[in-house]
C-alpha cells in the first residue's frame, strides 16, 4: 500500500554532495536523540479457556488478538532511523513487534485406566500426555530501498510500491520450502524509489513466517511397591519438526533481496529425550 506521505520531496537542488550543507546543523553528521514524543497504541482482546483437573483432565487454552501501532522508525541494520526527519506520521504504523495472533495451550491427560491385573496392569496403564502447543503470527518488515535517493546520507529510503494492494505481494506460505526461501515475497513489485523521495511502501506492510510448535511429553508410572513408582519418560520437542524461517532480506539493493537464508532464533529440529526416575 503507498504511503500517503511518501510525496514529500527534497529540494530540488538536492545531491549527495550538499548533504551535509542541507543539515540543519551543519557542523555535526547524523545524530541521534531520546525522545518521549513518539506516539504507540496497542489494543488486545484475550480469550482463555481453562479446565481444572478432573476425571485425569486439566488444560488451559489462551488466545490473543492484538494490533501494536507506533510512529517510531522500523529497524533498518540493526538500528532505528526517522526516515523523514521534518514528519513522524511517515513512520506511522505497526510496530516491529507487533504480532497479531497468538494462540497458546497446554494441558495433562491421564489416560483412563484399564480392568486389568498382572502384566497387563503394568504394561497399559499408568500412562500420561502433557502437550503444550504454541501458534502465532509472523512479525512484520518494510521493503527498504538500500539507496540514499532521498540524499538524506542515512540510507533509510524505502521502496515503492508498483501494484494496487499490497495483498498482491504477499505469496503462498503454503508453498514448500525450497520455494519460500527463494522468494517469500514478490520482488518484482517493488522498486527503488524516485529521486528526491523517502518511498511510498508503507512501514512494515508485510509479515515474516509465523511460528508452529508443539512440544509433549508421555509418561507412564508403574507402581513396583508399596513405597515406589518407576516412572518413564519420552518427551518430545518440536514434535512434529516444523522448521520456523526468520525474516527474509528486504533490502533491494543485496542481491539476496526477498530469500530467506537462516531459521529463527531458537528455533531447532526435533528433539527426543527418555528418562527414568524412580519416586518414592
Amino acid at each position: 500500500m503507498a504511503d500517503p506521505n511518501a510525496a514529500r520531496y527534497v529540494p530540488n537542488n538536492s545531491t549527495e554532495a550538499n548533504t551535509q550543507q542541507r543539515r540543519p546543523y551543519i557542523n555535526f553528521g547524523p545524530m541521534g536523540s531520546i525522545d518521549s514524543g513518539f506516539k504507540s497504541s496497542y489494543h488486545a482482546v484475550e480469550l482463555s479457556l481453562q479446565k481444572y483437573l478432573s476425571h485425569g483432565l486439566s488444560f488451559l487454552a489462551n488466545y490473543t488478538w492484538s494490533r501494536n501501532f507506533s510512529d517510531f522508525s522500523e529497524s533498518v541494520t540493526q538500528s532505528y532511523y526517522q526516515t523523514d526527519p521534518f514528519s513522524r506520521s511517515f513512520n506511522h504504523g505497526p510496530w516491529d513487534g507487533d504480532i497479531p495472533y497468538v494462540f497458546k495451550s497446554w494441558g495433562t491427560w491421564e489416560i483412563p485406566h484399564f480392568r486389568l491385573r498382572g502384566v497387563g496392569d503394568k504394561l497399559l496403564n499408568g500412562w500420561e500426555l502433557a502437550p503444550i502447543m504454541l501458534w502465532q503470527s509472523g512479525p512484520p518488515y518494510s521493503i527498504m530501498s538500500g539507496l540514499d535517493n532521498s540524499f538524506t546520507g542515512d540510507y533509510s529510503d524505502r521502496a515503492d510500491f508498483i501494484g494496487t494492494k499490497i495483498s498482491q505481494a504477499r505469496l503462498n506460505p503454503g508453498r514448500p520450502h525450497g520455494q519460500l526461501i527463494r522468494e517469500y515475497f514478490s520482488t518484482a513489485l517493488f522498486r527503488p524509489n524516485a529521486v528526491g523521495t523517502f518511498g511510498d511502501s508503507g512501514k512494515n506492510i508485510l509479515r515474516g513466517p509465523g511460528v508452529f510448535n508443539v512440544d509433549f511429553a508421555l509418561l507412564k508410572n508403574t507402581k513396583i511397591h508399596e513405597h515406589y513408582t518407576l516412572q518413564f519418560r519420552a518427551e518430545f520437542y518440536n514434535a512434529f519438526n516444523n522448521v520456523s524461517f526468520n525474516l527474509p532480506d528486504s533490502t533491494m539493493t543485496d542481491p539476496i533481496f526477498g530469500q530467506i537464508l537462516s531459521t529463527a532464533v531458537g528455533a531447532s529440529p526435533r528433539v527426543m529425550q527418555f528418562a527414568l526416575k524412580l519416586l518414592f
